[in-house]
Order: structure tokens, then C-alpha cells, then sequence
């Protein structure tokens, strides 16, 4: 289920337009190719050629055009490296897993989408962007799955400067272990680039405020403006 957020700045002349949607791989993946009952698209590609036409129009949506997305677990490699035009949107992918193959489970993606005419990249002695995944599955030695992706931008026009993470959360079984590796990363990226202002695009797999999710990755006094906390298709 996509979401959106419409954020101002009382100080700043910017307005963000923000959108989160985790697609979930099933919607790409034709059942022959999963071997995992259920984790498919019964009547493929139905939802894949519904959803690739609707991310494009909610892209284009509202008065002037969305920000930033934070895209997970979307599986169309094709649509990511050719789909949308490289003139307008910057995109970074991280993803995570793939011994079974491009979207079969363990497999994990984080995508974050930027309207180019609007930000540039924030760098600082090298800063780019960073990604990672924060957890362990089918015994591996390193983390495969629940992807993340960190970058710092700043406004063109007004000059703002924020952090944007797009995270696919673990699940609480495994979230206090993991969820640091984030934390971690958007900490270096603070440290490094002096920015405070932190924008999380994430599906959070969480039931708990949107202030006590955003304090688990990120410390901070001031305010924080979020969508209502939304179930969508699995949790937990």
C-alpha cells in the first residue's frame, strides 16, 4: 500500500513531497519461480503491469511532483535501470540476498528516488551513498535481507539540507539487534556531513508511534511529522 507525506519547514521555504511503498517481490515473481507456495503472483504479471503504471502517475502526483521515494522490494530490474527517465529522477538501490535469484527470497531491495531538477547530492570528504542490510537469514554469515539505502541532499533553491533513509524494517523478533546497523550509518552520515534534519521513508513493521520509531535510528529534541501508522499486508 503507497503512502505519501507533505512536509514544510516554518524556517525554510521548502516543501517535501514524500512517498514510501513496499511492493513486496510477490507482485513480480511468477509462481514457477519462487518454489515458496504463496509468495507469487497467482495471475502473473497482473500486478506488476498495474503497479509500474501507478508508481509513475503517484511520482507525478500532487502540484508539483513527488521529492523523494523510498521504494522497497521493488523486484522490476528491467523498470529500475531503464524505466524512468534518468533526466529528472537520481536513483540508488541497495539490495540484499539474491542466492536464489533476482527478487526470490532470501532477497531484499531498498530504493530511493530523487527529483533531480530539485536536489543535488550533499557530499563531504567523499560522503556518498550508503547502504547496507541489517539481518541474517538461511544461516548466513553476513546480513542478506531487510535492506537500506542513506544519502544526503540539499535543495537547489532554498539550499535546505537533509538526510533521506529508505529502510525496509525488521520484524520485532530480530529489530533491537538489527535496527543499530541503520542507526549506525545515518549517525556516520551526520557526523560526516553536519546535517541534523532527518527524513526516514521506510515500511517500519512496527505497531509503535512514529516518534519512538524515528528515535530508534535517529536522536533528536525536535518535532516529528509522519503519516498515521498504516497495516498493510503482513505484519508481523
Amino acid at each position: 500500500v503507497p503512502q505519501s507525506l507533505q512536509v514544510s519547514h516554518p524556517s525554510e521555504d521548502t516543501v517535501l513531497n514524500l512517498l514510501q511503498w513496499n511492493f513486496h517481490a510477490e507482485c513480480f515473481l511468477p509462481c514457477n519461480a519462487t518454489g515458496l507456495a504463496g509468495h507469487c503472483d497467482h495471475a502473473y504479471p497482473r500486478c506488476q503491469n498495474g503497479a509500474i503504471p501507478f508508481l509513475k502517475s503517484l511520482l507525478e502526483s500532487g502540484e508539483a511532483g513527488i521529492d523523494f521515494a523510498g521504494l522497497e522490494q521493488l523486484v522490476d530490474k528491467d523498470f529500475l535501470e531503464t524505466g524512468l527517465d534518468s533526466e529528472v529522477w537520481g536513483r540508488f538501490t541497495q539490495t540484499c540476498g539474491g542466492a536464489h535469484g533476482y527478487g526470490i527470497y532470501p532477497f531484499d531491495s531498498a530504493t530511493l528516488l530523487y527529483r533531480k531538477s530539485r536536489w543535488e547530492l550533499k557530499t563531504n570528504a567523499g560522503t556518498t551513498v550508503q547502504g547496507g542490510c541489517m539481518e541474517k537469514v538461511e544461516g548466513s554469515a553476513v546480513p542478506n535481507y531487510r535492506a537500506f539505502a542513506v544519502q544526503a541532499f540539499q535543495n537547489r533553491q532554498t539550499g535546505m539540507e537533509v538526510i533521506v533513509a529508505v529502510s525496509h524494517h525488521p520484524h520485532l523478533k530480530h529489530y533491537n539487534e538489527t535496527i543499530r546497523i541503520l542507526r549506525d550509518s545515518i549517525t556516520d552520515l551526520r557526523s560526516r556531513t553536519g546535517i541534523d534534519r532527518v527524513v526516514l521513508i521506510a515500511d517500519t513493521n512496527q505497531y509503535r508511534s512514529s516518534d519512538l520509531v524515528m528515535s530508534d535510528v535517529y536522536q533528536y529534541d525536535g518535532k516529528v511529522s509522519s503519516t498515521e501508522r498504516h497495516d498493510t499486508c503482513c505484519y508481523p
